[in-house]
Order: C-alpha cells, then structure tokens, then sequence
C-alpha cells in the first residue's frame, strides 16, 4: 500500500427494490377503479334522490384516493431502487507489544465479587403463587370452554342417538 493509502475493513451494501410496492399500488388503483364504476352505475341507477347523494358522496371519496394512490405511484415509478450511502470512519488502535523488563512486575488478581443474597420477601412469594394460580384458573377455563364448543355437541347428538336406540329396543322388549 502507498503511504496515506486506506484499507476498507468493513464494505456493505443494501438496496431496496420498489418494484412490490409499484405492485401493491398498481393492484389497489385497479380494485378502486371497480368501485369507481360500481359506484356510477349505482347513481344512475338510483331511484330516490338520497341514494344517489349518498353514492356521490362515496364516489368523491373513492376518486380521490385514486388519485392520492396515482401520485405516490408517479413518484415511485421514477426509480426503481433507492440507494444509501453510509461512510464510518475509524482510526486503527495501535497494538501494543510487550517489551521484556528486568523485573517483573505484579498484577493484583481480580477478585470476584460476592454475590449478595436476597431476603425472603413471604409477600412477593405470595404475590407470584396468586398470579401463577390466576394463570392456572385462566387456562381451567379457556379449556372448558374449547371442551364445552368442540366436544359437547358431538357427545349430545351421540348420546341423545344411543338413547334413543335405547329406548327403542326398551319398547321392542315389552
């Protein structure tokens, strides 16, 4: 390298394709055109004045967003990628190389903190046991009622057809 020459330790680059988003908007200006002409054909047809009103007012409404939808579709068909460039620059830290001494010297030994034991709180014990159980109530119940809609119905129509058969072969025996 030549002196006051740049190594590049990271590079990256990212895009982001609007060609999804021109899809999307082509797609909804497309189902409010369909409104559009929905809208239209029940103006004239309309037979009572506040019905026609009423979709007049709708078909202003559906137009102008049809028309917020084309510009932000003019403004997106212009380009079909945006680009951003990021530049970080950071100065190298030198690394430092050890250089022998006459005599060496000493390092104190970190030493690990002591870990400091929490107090019994029988409150927050008993705060944590009544949310725990409110959690087991909750699922007691959600469970019973998938029971009560899903299972149910099918065992009353099963027994109320096996009681009937019941019944039936009671009378055959008489």
């Amino acid at each position: 390298m030549c002196a006051g020459a740049v190594a590049v330790g990271n590079q990256q680059v990212s895009t982001e394709d609007v060609s999804a988003r021109l899809t999307d908007l082509d797609s909804a200006i497309r189902a409010l055109e369909k409104e559009t002409a929905r809208l239209r054909f029940l103006i004239e047809q309309a037979r009572i004045a506040t019905e026609a009103a009423a979709a007049q007012r709708e078909l202003g409404r559906v137009e102008e967003r049809v028309a917020e939808l084309e510009a932000q579709r003019a403004g997106l068909a212009g380009r079909a990628a945006e680009a951003r460039i990021t530049l970080e620059i950071r100065q190298r830290r030198a690394t430092p190389t050890p250089t022998r001494t006459a005599t060496p010297t000493r390092t104190a030994t970190p030493v690990p903190p002591t870990p400091t034991s929490v107090p019994w709180d029988p409150n927050r014990t008993l705060q944590e046991a009544r949310a725990v159980q409110r959690v087991l109530f909750q699922n007691l119940a959600d469970a019973s009622i998938w029971f009560g809609v899903t299972c149910l119905p099918p065992l009353a129509v099963g027994g109320l057809v096996v009681w009937l058969a019941w019944l039936r072969y009671r009378r055959r025996q008489k």
